[in-house]
């Protein structure tokens, strides 16, 4: 009686598993499209809280698009004041198992940001006592990303997308309400956090500097 029971239960628990794994095959199953967000731009404290919706859509065979519109929030960060604007990126995929939209990939990222927001900066002129000053920073930025990621499912309809990227930025910094001579003479002391923190990327001017990306979207496939 004993052994009947084990096989019987050898029997389900076998039944189990390819139920299973066939249920785990269908989820896996690619996308046409794909609404999500990007989770942690809602607790990104250095560059600034958005909310971030996010779109994914199959082209042809194993390529996809991907769009994200980010709209920042007038919420204080760690070291900007009131960060405003938004953010517009265009990814388009490669999916390397060539037969469908899903699995691992290599994208090509552009994205476009332009943001306003304050900074308080303590100004030394020689033989003067300092002061803090509030101004304005309008940043616009061109950026080109080489990412690497994988999109699975983790339930019938629900999709994450986990993503790492390198790649170059463009900026351009224009600063208001502080003059020339006081933008000169920002103090560099460990007190004053911003100006070390940020160092040259809330000077006013053209810079290019590395991109690091590294995240994930969350996803409801549509269909």
């Amino acid at each position: 009686m004993n052994n009947k029971r084990h096989i019987l239960l050898l029997i389900l628990l076998t039944f189990n598993l390819i139920n299973s794994q066939n249920q785990l095959e269908n989820d896996q199953k690619e996308f046409n499209l794909i609404a999500g967000i990007a989770p942690l731009s809602l607790i990104d404290v250095f560059d600034g809280i958005s909310i971030r919706p996010t779109v994914d859509i199959k082209l042809y065979k194993n390529y996809a698009l991907g769009l994200e519109y980010g709209h920042y929030l007038d919420i204080d960060g760690e070291f900007k004041r009131g960060q405003t604007g938004y953010l517009i990126k265009l990814t388009f995929k490669y999916y390397l198992n060539k037969e469908r939209v899903f699995g691992n990939y290599i994208a090509l990222e552009y994205q476009y940001k332009n943001v306003t927001f304050g900074l308080d900066d303590q100004i030394s002129f020689p033989d003067q006592e300092s002061f803090v000053k509030n101004y304005s920073l309008n940043r616009k930025s061109n950026v080109y990303t080489i990412k690497f990621g994988e999109t699975t499912s983790i339930s019938k309809h629900l999709v994450i997308d986990f993503y790492v990227g390198l790649g170059v930025r463009f900026l351009n910094s224009t600063a208001s309400g502080i003059s020339p001579e006081e933008l000169d003479n920002i103090s560099t002391t460990e007190d004053n956090e911003d100006t070390l923190i940020e160092g040259l990327y809330i000077e006013p001017g053209n810079f290019i500097r590395p991109n690091l990306t590294l995240g994930f979207k969350l996803g409801y496939k549509i269909f």
